[in-house]
Order: structure tokens, then sequence, then C-alpha cells
């Protein structure tokens, strides 16, 4: 609409709505710039305006399209090719071209035939033009290039990815071609094309030379190479001079990373289905005014990343706002897909890496490198055929994803084999990706820096997106998938057995017999191993303050968790406490559960009946719903068992509640704090987060006589002594 001759046009209407303008002027701008048989003219006006006329001056000559239309050079008609006439006449005017599908030209004319350079080239006359050279236009942008001694020309474009050679070129050149199926999009996203292959290839350039250099191979390129993003990020920066007058324009880095999809191959999501599948739309779910704020923001964020996209098809999941795991006060959106696609989805086959084997692989180099891939599944395409089985729900709006999203049956299968495949692709070496953690090793330091080279080169040509918090790099021995690995040793992670290193020694009979049922639950154990070939069961367990947990394989534990519950936790009913023992041992052990089948053990059925996803259940309670979708991903079994035979889980949560729920301790804090009855005394005691029951501290001051006679007088201060005396085992609260 910034174009006075547009608008010129659109007055010719005699009457005229806000989308018939809209796709009129769509039209008009669209012809001009894929004109080249014409240019803009010059309006005439007084000797002494030498500029573009203002609208004010155009409109005081008050010039028609017949005299405007007198000034162009050719004679022909650029919206439907004959002669020029004018636009009320023109048989274009009111018809959809079949080639664009744009109101207002013929497909006769249309430049948008023209085949995609790029997925960000801006789309100009000169660049879709089909040349045997660089268009002139565009010389500025152009060096000359060197390939096997045959000097070419390359376009710098800076809206390109990825960089790419012309067919006849590649041809010429005998560069060995691999086949590709990745397709290539224009910045209208409408149009498509995909690329022959890519082939690699050295460059020079200034007497500067590059090595294996990733090329696509594209039919009629407008250029013998163009030189995306993918080559310039080799430099720190990369300068065109233009000869203008205004000062250097410095583009900042863009803070969205995920903003560019990655360059691998699309993986097949949903390509084992049910025969039985049939759409699904789950009914509609209501939200607080502060969630759906906070969706709003989640889904305008997504698609301005590209990851969403709207649509229309049949399958309608819903949103569930859960906590972050590693955030507690911060919200995660997550997709419920257990209730419509996975439950028609088989599991895709396709193995992780063996754990045992690639420790043992890593234990023969010496210097190590972990790098982590942020928001992992969002960076990687899906089939285009395979979207409308992600579709959901947000506020009122269809949506679909066009990346990996969290939450289907085959996410981890599909992932697994893209990073395979990004390993295998461009040939690194010492490398070895698990889902979205990739080490890299080295014998020496120096062998160590040149992979790690190459893979930062792999990584900037592919897209892929790092998180530089979480990697680490150039280190003599590292934690790596529940191992340390260094030096040539491998040893259990720590955290494995810390809980097992931590178990209070045995203070009373009760504590004794928990000790002794796991060392008996222990016998023969062999700790440090893993054996991939045998299934993993975790056996999960809560207390009032406890939270315990244990992997095992064959009968025997493999790994220990367990930690005290904090401040809101302690409130939590007894069933949300059990829930959330399996949801912390799965992320805990999510590097060994990921993509195999394995077998949860808790002695709450209620739990058991809500964790069961072979079962659709309506969970009205929050938490365990989103429990429950967060398992949604994994492929697993869930089992109830009696309590008694709970023996290894069960041992951690009471063994500290065991050795300090005596009688004699109880008494001791209930006398210090001058017999504070039983609300200010199960107060302090949650406050300070000791291992002591409601039933305890009922039984306790119910006993105490002199609560009836002494009016409780509660000194945080003195209390906060003694306590810190009790834990230390300096006093046994005799006086």
């Amino acid at each position: 609409m910034a174009s006075y001759l547009i608008r010129q046009r659109l007055l010719e209407n005699k009457q005229l709505d806000l989308q018939t303008a809209f796709d009129q002027a769509n039209a008009l701008d669209l012809a001009q710039k894929n004109s080249e048989a014409y240019r803009m003219p010059e309006i005439p006006t007084t000797a002494a305006v030498s500029s573009p006329p203002t609208d004010e001056v155009a409109e005081a000559h008050a010039l028609d399209y017949d005299s405007l239309a007198a000034t162009f050079t050719s004679k022909k008609c650029y919206f439907c090719g004959d002669n020029l006439h004018n636009r009320r006449s023109c048989p274009a005017r009111n018809s959809n071209c079949n080639n664009c599908g744009k109101k207002g030209h013929y497909a006769k004319v249309c430049k948008s035939k023209a085949p995609s350079i790029t997925t960000a080239s801006m789309f100009t006359p000169t660049l879709c033009s089909i040349v045997a050279s660089c268009p002139e236009s565009l010389k500025q942008a152009s060096v000359k290039v060197s390939i096997g001694g045959i000097e070419l020309t390359a376009l710098i474009d800076s809206g390109s990815s990825e960089s790419f050679i012309s067919e006849t070129m590649a041809r010429k050149l005998s560069l060995k071609l691999h086949p590709s199926t990745q397709k290539i999009s224009m910045a209208l996203t409408s149009f498509k094309t995909q690329i022959l292959g890519h082939c690699f290839t050295d460059i020079v350039i200034n007497q500067l030379s590059y090595s294996s250099i990733r090329l696509g191979v594209l039919k009629d390129l407008c250029s013998d190479i163009i030189l995306g993003q993918d080559f310039q990020k080799k430099h720190k920066r990369v300068t065109i001079e233009f000869g203008g007058t205004r000062p250097e324009l410095v583009i900042p880095r863009p803070a969205c990373p995920l903003s560019s999809t990655a360059s691998i191959e699309e993986p097949s999501l949903f390509g084992n289905l049910l025969p039985e599948c049939k759409p699904i739309a789950s009914r509609s779910r209501r939200f607080s005014k502060e969630d759906q704020e906070f969706i709003n923001q989640e889904v305008t964020k997504l698609l301005s990343e590209g990851i969403i996209e709207p649509t229309i098809t049949p399958w309608r999941a819903q949103i569930v706002v859960s906590k972050d795991p590693s955030n507690r006060h911060k919200k995660r959106l997550c997709i419920d897909y257990s209730q419509t696609i996975n439950q028609y989805t088989e599991l895709d086959a396709y193995p992780l890496p063996r754990i045992d084997d690639m420790i043992n692989n890593l234990a023969q180099y010496k210097v190590f490198s972990t790098f982590d891939l942020k928001s992992a599944y969002h960076q990687v395409p899906i089939k285009e055929s395979d979207r409308k089985f992600t579709g959901f729900e947000a506020n009122g709006k269809l949506y679909q994803f066009c990346r990996i999203p969290f939450g289907v049956t085959n996410g981890v299968a599909a992932f697994q084999r893209a990073m395979d495949n990004f390993v295998d692709e461009e040939n690194l070496n010492d490398t070895f990706p698990y889902l979205d953690n990739i080490t890299v090793a080295g014998r020496d330091q120096k062998e160590h820096d040149v992979n790690v080279q190459a893979f930062h080169e792999a990584v900037q040509r592919r897209n892929l997106t790092l998180n530089e918090s979480k990697s680490i790099e150039s280190k003599t021995s590292i934690n790596v998938l529940g191992y340390r690995v260094g030096n040539g040793v491998i040893a259990p992670d720590e955290e494995r057995l810390r809980p097992l290193q931590d178990f209070p020694p045995p203070e009373n009979k009760a504590a004794l017999s928990a000790f002794n049922r796991l060392k008996k639950e222990l016998e023969g154990a062999t700790l440090h191993s893993i054996d991939e070939t045998l299934p993993f069961v975790v056996e999960s367990d809560a207390s009032d303050v406890a939270l315990s947990a244990t992997l095992n394989q064959g009968g025997r534990p493999v790994a220990f968790m367990s930690r005290t519950l904090q401040s809101s936790e302690l409130h939590y009913p007894a069933v949300e406490k059990e829930a959330m023992a399996i949801i912390e041992a799965v992320r805990k052990w999510r590097h060994f559960l990921a993509g195999r089948h394995f077998t949860l053990k808790t002695d709450q059925r209620s739990v058991a009946f809500m964790f069961d996803s072979r079962k659709r259940t309506k969970i009205k309670n929050n938490k365990m719903q989103d429990w429950r979708l967060e398992l949604a991903s994994f492929s697993y079994t869930v089992e109830h068992r009696p309590g008694k035979d709970n023996v290894a889980p069960d041992s951690f949560t009471r063994a500290f509640t065991s050795s300090m729920s005596t009688s004699e301790g109880l008494m001791g804090i209930h006398t210090a704090l001058s017999h504070p009855g039983v609300t200010r005394m199960l107060h302090f005691i949650r406050s300070k987060n000791l291992p002591y029951s409601t039933q305890d501290v009922k039984k306790t001051c119910s006993s105490c006589r002199a609560c009836a006679e002494l009016k409780p007088q509660f000194c945080r201060q003195q209390a906060g002594v003694l306590i810190k005396k009790l834990r230390s085992g300096r006093s046994r609260w005799n006086n």
C-alpha cells in the first residue's frame, strides 16, 4: 500500500472491501516485482521537480491510469501478456493464476514459476531469473571462486540457510552426487522445490582455502554457486561494499535460536499405525485466566519459531499446563497425546545405543567433551503427511507441529535415528550421540580438538542449536549416562550409590530390621554393572518424609535414589507422594528407560491404576494428570505389589524415620518447647523438616499431663539450638 501506483489502481474500483483490496494490491505488487521486461515509470511532473513526486504532487496533477501507462517503455500488459490497455478492461483482472494462485494475472506471465533458491531468499526479479551467471544487479554481492582450477561466480546470500551449486556446474566439475530428499522453501512458504542431492568439494576464495564444503544441487540456479549462512558462519563477519553514504549497518545475532529448522532428513513418526486408527478429537478443557495468558504466550512463541502452524486436521489433542521439573516455579506447555494418536501407534523398534558398549568405547580415550541440544525435538522437522496427527487445541484454535513434538510414542526412536544419520552423513569421528546428549572424544588433546572443530562445523551446517550452559569441553574425565569415565577407568556415578553410602546406622530394633532386609536384598549384587540385554524394573516407595526408588535388573538393584520431602511436599496426600516417587525415579534414570519397555512397581494400588497406560481413566487431580502425561512417552507396565515385598525402597524411606522417631526424642522436643500442644509442635517439626509423623506427635502430646496445666510458650531461637544439638547427637534431651 506504500506504492503510489498500486493505490491509484485500487481507486479505479467503485466498490472495494478490505479483503479484495488486499488481494489486488498483493497481485499488483507481485507482478511489479517479478517483471523483467518493464521498469517502474517516472511520474511526469514540472521541470522543477527532479525527484519522484509525493502524494500531494500526484494528486495535484490528477494523473489517470492511461497517462501513467503511456510512460512504460514496453507496450505489453504484464497482467495478461496482451497489448497494453486500460487495467479496467484487462481480462486477467478478476482471474486467478493457475501457477501461484494469486488473483489479478495469468499463469503465462507469472514469474513465480521460477524454482526456489533458498529457505530465506527474497522474492526479487533478478534472483528468480534463470541465467547462466550471476544477475547484473547482484554483482556487488558476488565473488569469484575456484573449484578444481575452474573459476566460477558465487553469490553471497545472507538470506540463504544453506549453500548450493547449479546442476550444470556440478556435472561439469564431475562432483560426486549424494542423493537427498530434502525440500527447500522459498521466502513465500507456499512455494517449495526439492534438491537433487548434495556434494562435497574444496573451494578457494581470495587465496583462502575451504575443504569439504557441503553444496546442495539445484536446477536452474541463478548463479554458479550460492554461499549461504552455513558457509558465512565460518567467518566472524562478511562485509559487502555497496558504496552508500550512510554508516555501516550491523545486523545483531537473532535472539531466538530455534527459528530455523535443522537441515536433517525428516523422520517418520507415525509409520507404525494400527489398522483401526481413526481420528480422535479430545474434549476441550477449561483453564484459568492466568493459564490462558501463558498458553497464548507459548503458542505465539512456537508460531514465530516455525515449530507449529494453524491446521484443519481432524485430530485434536488437549493442552496440559504443568510445572517444569527443573524449576517448580516455572510452567510448561505439554500436549496430551495419550488420549489421541498414541493409542494407535505401535512402538518403533529402532534401538538406542547400548550404554555399556558406549561406555567401554569412551574408556579408550583421554579427553572428552559433551554437548547438549537445546529443545532437541523441536529442531528436527517431520514429514508433512505426519503433521495432521499432531493436531492440538489452544484457546479455541487448532494447530499442528512442523517439528517433532514432545509426548508422542515414537519421538525417542525418530530423534535417535536422526542423530545417528547426522553423525554418519557428516563423517564425524569419535562422536557418540545418545538422544540430545552428544559426546566427542580424542586419544590426545590434538585429536580431541580436531574432532570438536569438525563437530562444531557440522552443527553450523545443519542449523542445530546447542545449549551452552549444559555443554562441557576438554575434560579428562566426565559423568555420562550414570558412569564416571576417565583415565581408562570406568566407575559408577557417585549419585547412583549416594543413598546407599548415606544410609544411617541403625539405632533401634526397627532400623536394624530395615538394614537387615536391605542387606539380604543386596547380597551378590554387582552395583556397577548394567546389562543392556535385561529389562529394567523400577521399584519405588514413599513415607511421610522421604521418597526412594531402586533400579533393578535380574532381581538385583543397579542404582538407588532417595531424597527427603521439602516444604509443601510434606503436606501431599499419601497417593501423591507415592506417585511422585515414581516420577522422580523415571526422571533420574531417563537415559536408561527411554526407548525400551520397563516395569514400574509400587505398593500403592490407586497409583498403579491411574498410571496404567492401557486404561483410559478420568483423573480430576491436576498433579496426577500432569504426571501421567509425563509418562505418556515411555513404554512401561505398572504393577502393584504388597508393601511387605517392597523391601529395598521401603528400607531407604523408613531408615531415617526409624532411627529418629523415638518417644524419648519427641518427648524431649515437646518439653523443650514448653509443652506447645499438638498444633504448634507439629508446625515446628514440619518447619524443621524433621521425620516425625502426625500420629507420633499426637501420641506424644496426649501422654503429656503438663499440657493441660502450662500455657504454650514457643521460643524459636531456643528450639533451633536444641534441635541442632539433637541432630548432631550431642544431646539426648535429658534436661
